[in-house]
């Protein structure tokens, strides 16, 4: 038994989300792939390769990327890594997170995980740029890294973006997780 429920995101048209009855959304194939790498990544990092290196090496080297087409599910994706797991999600601008609650279903009585927490790239960018020019800024940065450090997944959608105009949000991410999977997503 399955029903289908179509949403309009804000300038990208139709999206068909699938549900069903025992699993609430049925994935894309390489969806699946993402959330069974999620799923398998303390076996990842616990290898004994990868015990040899430090936090921010593990976590650049673990890095789960996913760049498709504009379209393909990458925000559906985010919304429901969020809904699923302690998350902390890395979004770009206010309509991308309202595009994030709309196709998560956030408006239609899903809830977000307990424990996630929404970081804009901007906010994040702007408090790093800012550390290096003032000692106040300090304080603010921990209040950041707490909504970071102990999260089971760090998502960062519209990730091809972040890497290349904000690179320094990635890097930071890298320096303060601890045992979460690191997501990248568009």
């Amino acid at each position: 038994m399955s029903s289908q429920t179509t949403y309009s995101g804000s300038k990208k048209g139709k999206v068909t989300v699938v549900t069903d009855n025992t699993t609430n959304v049925t994935l894309l194939k390489w969806q699946e792939v993402v959330i069974s790498e999620i799923n398998g990544y303390d076996d990842f990092i616990g290898a004994e390769a990868l015990q040899a290196l430090g936090d921010y090496e593990q976590n650049c080297n673990s890095m789960i990327q996913v760049s498709l087409r504009k379209g393909a599910g990458h925000t559906f994706l985010t919304g429901h890594i969020a809904k699923k797991y302690p998350s902390c999600v890395i979004y770009c601008n206010l309509e991308h997170y309202h595009d994030i609650e709309l196709l998560a279903g956030i408006h239609e009585g899903d809830e977000w995980h307990e424990d996630t927490k929404f970081l804009s790239v901007y906010e994040l960018r702007h408090d790093l740029l800012l550390s290096s020019k003032a000692e106040w800024i300090g304080g603010r940065l921990e209040e950041l890294k707490q909504k970071i450090i102990d999260k089971k997944v760090i998502v960062i959608d519209k990730a091809t973006f972040v890497k290349e105009r904000c690179r320094e949000v990635v890097d930071y991410i890298c320096q303060v997780s601890q045992n979460a999977a690191i997501v990248l997503l568009g």
